[in-house]
């Protein structure tokens, strides 16, 4: 039998991303699609100004000390998953997709 496609889950095409909080180096997880929609079934408590939710949110999404994380406003908190979530669901430049066929360079 032929194999037409194969996916590896336990590992990357693309360099990990990280996020610089205050000096702080926060590594944006792997945004899967079971992580994805655990954001989404948090958005509408945290748009109803759950803290639990917001919490939840934003460790889904990165790696480091949470401390720090205490001092983000929620603008900032909606920034760091909008930028990390926009990294995995749209790469942009070199860890985007090949060209579309029939381009030329």
């Amino acid at each position: 039998m032929t194999t037409v496609l194969e996916i590896d889950t336990t590992k990357s095409l693309y360099k990990s991303s990280e996020i610089l909080i205050d000096g702080t180096t926060f590594r944006i997880k792997t945004i899967t699609l079971g992580v994805l929609e655990e954001i989404q079934r948090l958005q509408a408590d945290a748009q109803a100004g759950s803290a639990a939710a917001i919490r939840k949110m934003i460790e889904s999404v990165l790696e480091g000390p949470t401390e720090i994380l205490l001092k983000l406003t929620v603008e900032q908190v909606a920034s760091v998953i909008e930028a990390a979530v926009g990294k995995a669901v749209a790469p942009k430049g070199k860890e985007k997709n090949g060209r579309r066929p029939g381009l030329k360079k």
